[in-house]
């Protein structure tokens, strides 16, 4: 009995963890390394503005503050593939990463500083 109630507890924690949602906020460096290893979708949740002055090459624009438009364009991404977000400094991406894992994408990257971050860390190369 012990066994068998022990053996359900085992097998409900891998059930678990094996569908965590996870957001990881990374610096530059690892977030640009984690993109090339793991192939995900890389989304700019800045204003179409802003995403014209400027973007990390082969980006995505779906604009965060255009809610009903970001809930749509994200209904097509698959949930099981990473996602990797960056704003212009952090928090909308912060905010768009918490969004997108209460709509159950699994494996969620989040830029630390944004955009401006990337930048600055691109300029000193």
């Amino acid at each position: 009995m012990k066994r068998k109630f022990f053996t359900s507890i085992i097998v409900f924690c891998f059930g678990v963890s094996l569908s965590a949602q996870e957001i990881v906020q990374l610096d530059v460096q690892a977030f640009l390394n984690e993109l090339s290893e793991q192939k995900g979708t890389l989304v700019d949740v800045r204003t179409t503005a802003e995403f014209n002055q400027g973007h990390i090459d082969e980006a995505i624009h779906i604009d965060f503050l255009q809610s009903a438009r970001f809930d749509q364009k994200f209904s097509e991404i698959d949930k099981s593939a990473p996602v990797f977000l960056y704003c212009a400094a952090g928090g909308r991406s912060n905010a768009a990463a918490q969004k997108l894992k209460n709509m159950g994408f699994l494996k969620i990257y989040d830029l630390k500083g944004g955009y401006s971050n990337y930048t600055k860390t691109k300029s000193k190369k």
